[in-house]
């Protein structure tokens, strides 16, 4: 099949429930995409940026077989060359069907399965260990717990981590459990909970070429989060170490593609806290002055050649906001959403 630059975006995610792919399309070029909704209700699906071109392919982690079919026939049907995952919970339904994609004509530009699973919360320590770079160890929460489990919080709030992305705040015992509940129904394996100081945290997004080698990087100091530790506002910052950390967890783990990694700032350092094999809710910050990781990301899948490593500039404000879209019945993400 003839190589094309067709990009596919898969996971639309906007609102309460907002993951990196709507800021995707604000960074891609809108004649070269091709916009995959997983559920009928994913905001993200609306927002202007991805030209008359849009599938509806179904939630993986409800049927994983549909999702699939659809998928590999709208892959196939808009000749598509690099598919990008919109959040780490597609990132990983999608790691397996590596081998049907390439047969289709297209890669994945996400991490393999097995790298993903060594930034599990219940490994993410022990991985560090292995990169020599400074971690928070949170405590694993077993699989049936209770309240007086979650009473043993050494601080409040306490963040819970169920890996692909999945984060909550809960500030007392019956909200994380609950919170808890809430992460393994949606497919975490494990959870686990520490306290870190939320006015300290940090995320810095590298993204590794097919290689092996630095693409381009981004870093944020986050001002204010949401209960799911997602950043609404934050500041670009330039700090090397934070770069320096996540390229070394991505060595240590054989990682190639985006990776987002939270760290907390102390004065020993940066630890990570989480991280997640994925482009960040706040991508879009890398938007302003350059360089773009999306584009670039794009451009070391499709072979091309690439400029020198850069990260994005100190001083660039991120903010995420609402905003009602009024939509037009006769588009292509209305008539695929209401057939």
């Amino acid at each position: 099949m003839k190589r094309t630059n067709r990009v596919a975006i898969v996971g639309l995610e906007d609102g309460p429930e907002s993951c990196a792919g709507p800021g995707l399309r604000a960074a891609l070029h809108a004649s070269s995409l091709v916009a995959f909704a997983c559920r009928a209700a994913e905001s993200g699906a609306f927002r202007p940026g991805s030209g008359d071109a849009f599938e509806l392919v179904g939630e993986p982690w409800r049927d994983a077989a549909e999702f699939e079919r659809k998928l590999l026939d709208a892959v196939a049907g808009h000749r598509v060359s690099v598919v990008v995952p919109g959040s780490a919970r597609v990132a990983a339904a999608l790691a397996p069907l590596r081998p049907k994609l390439a047969r289709a004509g297209a890669e994945l530009l996400a991490a393999s399965g097995a790298s993903m699973a060594t930034l599990a919360p219940s490994r993410l320590a022990s991985t560090c260990r292995r990169a020599r770079i400074h971690s928070i160890e949170g405590a694993t929460i077993p699989p049936v717990a209770t309240v007086e489990t979650m009473l043993a919080a050494l601080a409040w709030p306490v963040t819970l981590f169920g890996g692909m992305g999945l984060r909550r705040r809960a500030f007392d015992a019956l909200e994380a459990l609950r919170q808890t509940r809430a992460l393994r129904e949606l497919g975490a394996d494990a959870v686990t909970m520490s306290s870190p100081n939320a006015r300290s945290l940090q995320e810095t997004c590298v993204v590794i070429g097919p290689r092996g080698a630095l693409v381009a990087a981004c870093s944020l100091r986050v001002l204010e989060d949401d209960p799911r530790l997602r950043p609404w506002l934050g500041v670009t910052i330039d700090d090397e170490r934070l770069v320096e950390s996540a390229c070394k967890l991505a060595k240590a783990t054989k990682l190639t593609g985006p990776l987002t990694v939270t760290f907390v700032a102390s004065e020993h350092g940066p630890l990570a806290l989480d991280a997640q094999a994925a482009f960040p809710v706040w991508i879009e910050a890398c938007l302003r002055e350059g360089p773009n990781l999306p584009e670039l990301a794009v451009a070391a899948w499709l072979g091309k050649k690439l400029p020198r490593p850069r990260h994005v500039a100190a001083g660039t404000l991120f903010s995420q906001t609402a905003h009602d879209i009024v939509v037009d019945p006769n588009s292509a993400a209305a008539l695929a959403l209401l057939r």
